[in-house]
């Protein structure tokens, strides 16, 4: 499964009770982290044993497999680890991402709303 995927699945899960957006940002990386990590490790060992064997057995086919998707591998974490932390980050103090259909959850779960609810029994 992809990174990005099980971040802002994770991101889903932390905001359905309410929490703020950018203290949920956070939560939701520290969730999926170890996933990401294991599912990343276990794919470079994946191509570390079909490297081997395409050498031992003089299939080229197969050490060009191993090399692609180590590659895509570690350009899906990157992505994953630099690329939407940075954008998450960037854009929660501008509002852009703050309205829920965005998330994929009902209207009044990100803290758009809950700051709302708040001024309005102040």
């Amino acid at each position: 499964m992809d990174a990005n995927v099980l971040i802002v699945e994770r991101l889903r899960e932390v905001l359905r009770p309410g929490r703020m957006l950018a203290s949920a940002i956070g939560i939701a990386w520290k969730r999926a982290w170890p996933s990401i990590r294991d599912s990343n490790m276990s794919t470079i060992i994946t191509c570390a044993v079909l490297y081997g064997f395409g050498s031992n057995f003089g299939a080229s086919i197969i050490i060009g497999f191993a090399t692609t998707l180590f590659r895509g591998v570690l350009v899906s974490m990157f992505t994953a680890i630099f690329v939407t932390r940075t954008f998450l980050d960037l854009l929660v103090p501008t509002g852009v991402i703050n309205h829920p259909a965005l998330l994929g959850l009902p209207a009044g779960s990100t803290d758009v709303a809950s700051q709302a609810r708040r001024k309005s029994t102040v």
